[in-house]
C-alpha cells in the first residue's frame, strides 16, 4: 500500500494534476533508473535515505509505468526486503506473506507462446535490417546498438523474472529462483541479452554456491565473464 502521507503531499500540491502518464517522456527509463539508485544507495549502506524514493516507486509503477501486472508485485517484493533491512521485520514479513508470484510462472502452453513471440519479434528486426540498401540513418542506428547504449524502451517479461529470483534468493526460496532464471535465459539467449545472458549465470553461481556446491558455482561465474566476449 502507497503512505498516505506521500499521496496527500502530492495531491495537495497546486501541480498536482500534472503527476500522470503524460508527464513522464520515458517512463520505462525512469522506472530503470529509480531502480539503479536505490540499489546503489543500498550496497552503499544508505538504507535510510531509499524511504520516499520506494514510496515513489510504488506509486510509480502502479500509476504511471505502463508494464507488466509483475512489475508491481516485484516492486513489493523488493520494499518487502528493504523493510526488513531496515528492522521493520514484521511489516516486511507481512507484506511478503502477502503478495502471490503466480503470475511469474507461465505454463508450457503460456512459455511456449511467449517464446515464439519472442522469435517472431527477432526475426522482424532481422528483416527489416536485410531489406534494401541500408540507408545512413540506419546505420548510425545500428553503430548504436553496437555500442550498447542503455535507452530503455520497454520493460520485458525476463528482466522482471531475473530480478524477481535475485529477492526470492534473499528469501530463502531458491527453487522458485531457479525457475525464473531458467525462463529468463531461453529469452534472453534468443534476443542475444549479454549482459542479462552473464548476469543469469552469475546468479546461479550464487545459488550453487549457497547450496554447496562449489565447482558448479566456479563454473557458473565462468561461464557468466565469458558471455560478453562469446557473444560481442
Amino acid at each position: 500500500m502507497i503512505p498516505k502521507d506521500f499521496l496527500e503531499r502530492i495531491r495537495s500540491t497546486e501541480n498536482s494534476d500534472i503527476m500522470n502518464k503524460l508527464t513522464f517522456e520515458k517512463a520505462e527509463q525512469t522506472y530503470f533508473c529509480l531502480n539503479y539508485v536505490i540499489k546503489t544507495l543500498e550496497s552503499m549502506g544508505h538504507q535510510l535515505h531509499c524511504l520516499e524514493m520506494y514510496a515513489f516507486l510504488r506509486f510509480f509503477v502502479k500509476e504511471i509505468l505502463n508494464a507488466p501486472s509483475q512489475a508491481q508485485t516485484l516492486v513489493e517484493c523488493k520494499y518487502s526486503r528493504y523493510l526488513n533491512s531496515i528492522g521493520l521485520v514484521n511489516e516486511g514479513n507481512q507484506l511478503y506473506q502477502g503478495l502471490t508470484f503466480n503470475k511469474f510462472f507461465p505454463s508450457e502452453a503460456e512459455e511456449r507462446d511467449l517464446i515464439a513471440r519472442v522469435q517472431a519479434s527477432v526475426v522482424e528486426t532481422k528483416n527489416k535490417k536485410s531489406e534494401g540498401t541500408m540507408l545512413e540513418e540506419d546505420k548510425l542506428e545500428e553503430d548504436k546498438q553496437k555500442k550498447r547504449q542503455l535507452i530503455v524502451k520497454e520493460i520485458q517479461i525476463h528482466n522482471l523474472w531475473i530480478e524477481l529470483s535475485q529477492e526470492l534468493i534473499t528469501f530463502g526460496q531458491i527453487s522458485k529462483a531457479k525457475q525464473l532464471l531458467n525462463h529468463a535465459f531461453e529469452h534472453a539467449k534468443i534476443l542475444n541479452d549479454i549482459d542479462n545472458l552473464s548476469l543469469i549465470e552469475l546468479s546461479k553461481a550464487k545459488i550453487s554456491f549457497l547450496e554447496g556446491r562449489y565447482v558448479e558455482s566456479l563454473e557458473a561465474c565462468m561461464r557468466g565473464f565469458s558471455y560478453p566476449k562469446e557473444l560481442s
